[in-house]
């Protein structure tokens, strides 16, 4: 999943015009790292990896194993259902959690938005 967060520039262009160049540039900073702690956070908590951050963007990894292992006595009777090979559970698995945090990300983003 690649998360891009939206407006970066225009912030930062807002902020360094309001508060000067160098505060703006700090509380653009300071903003950023809480944006990207957040989202770090939500990737974790779904089971996935932050493989790599380029400016404002993140790429992440779901692969699917953990949520899968920490849900095997729960789902043992409809995994021993399925005529799915394991890799393609896992895969599913790994799917479902990319878009799950992904659903969790914007609910999060809307209800900051609408605070603001």
């Amino acid at each position: 999943m690649i998360l891009d967060i939206s407006g970066f520039t225009a912030l930062g262009e807002e902020l360094k015009k309001s508060y000067g160049e160098r505060e703006g540039s700090a509380l653009l900073a300071e903003s950023i790292d809480e944006i990207l702690s957040m989202i770090t956070t939500f990737v974790y908590d779904f089971a996935g990896d932050v493989i790599k951050f380029a400016g404002d963007a993140l790429i992440c990894l779901f692969s699917g194993h953990a949520s899968v292992e920490s849900r095997e006595t729960t789902l043992q009777k409809e995994r021993d259902n399925l005529a799915k090979d394991p890799p393609e559970l896992v895969e599913e698995q790994a799917m479902f959690d990319a878009k799950q945090c992904a659903v969790e990300l914007l609910k999060q983003v809307s209800e900051r938005a609408s605070l603001e």
